[in-house]
């Protein structure tokens, strides 16, 4: 498996973002985000 690349790590906490936003709305199911990219950019959330 390769090394995250900083970029990786970027998507993913934006993902982790998203996710929180969901707060209490979503209880009991777990907090879910997604970011979808290509290329380097963002082209879904």
């Amino acid at each position: 498996m390769s090394a995250l690349s900083s970029q990786d790590i970027r998507f993913m906490g934006r993902a982790l973002a998203l996710a929180r936003r969901g707060g209490a709305q979503v209880s009991p199911n777990p907090w879910v985000g997604c970011v979808l990219a290509r290329a380097g950019r963002v082209v879904a959330e």
